[in-house]
């Protein structure tokens, strides 16, 4: 899923433009028919915006994926060589920004799924824009709802607990965690109806949850 809505303008020549990007996002949303996962801010967005319903990707890739969205170009042309991370993209002299909060200089849960830190980080970033009389492009790349299980295992599979308020979990001001029942979820049609699968996408819908309660109401997620 990629969002990309125009901000306006700085002045009569400079555009700006701020680009959200979910890692591993799909069809989890109310906009896109979705019953059961709730991601009302993400879907007030979207009625304000262009819905693509049919649109393909240049490789079904992660790294090489973003690379093409940067660059406008095919993974063979845009000098995107792999980098291990979020930002997830490199070289670093290819991929040069003004303004870096990643990965490379912040636990990835805190730029990618701490919501209220995203959001004090992107005011801070359009603060400094605004004294700019150019344009901008600002990209948010979210890791949610993205799997963790295998690093960070005490979050579980989908980080879905981090944040959470529970002992150890640490806590996000803007979300209030929603966990959902196994056996209600929309199986993807591609995905075998088992309960193990179902609990698996319930946990990925709580991390859609959280990335859906984006723009709500500062700070870290606390122990």
């Amino acid at each position: 899923m990629q969002i990309v809505r125009p901000t306006g303008k700085t002045n009569d020549t400079s555009t700006t433009q701020h680009s959200v990007k979910p890692d591993d996002g799909g069809f989890e949303l109310g906009v896109y028919g979705n019953k059961i996962c709730q991601t009302p801010n993400i879907d007030a967005l979207a009625r304000r915006s262009v819905i693509f319903n049919n649109a393909f990707t240049s490789v079904s890739s992660c790294s090489p994926s973003r690379a093409a969205l940067l660059t406008g170009r095919p993974s063979h042309q845009n000098g995107m060589y792999g980098i291990i991370g979020k930002k997830h993209v490199g070289p670093d002299d290819v991929y040069k920004f003004d303004y870096e909060q990643t990965e490379e200089n912040n636990h990835i849960n805190q730029v990618g799924r701490n919501i209220t830190h995203i959001k004090l980080l992107t005011r801070q970033f359009l603060r400094d824009a605004k004294k700019s009389s150019n344009g901008f492009f600002l990209y948010v790349g979210f890791h949610d709802p993205h799997r963790c299980g295998h690093n960070e295992p005490q979050y579980g599979a989908f980080c879905e607990r981090f944040g959470s308020g529970e002992p150890g979990m640490g806590r996000i001001p803007d979300w209030q965690p929603w966990y959902y029942q196994w056996d209600e979820v929309q199986m993807p049609y591609h995905v075998q109806d088992t309960e193990a699968a179902r609990r698996d996408i319930a946990a990925q819908y709580t991390t859609m949850c959280r990335l859906g309660a984006a723009g709500a109401g500062g700070g870290r997620a606390r122990p």
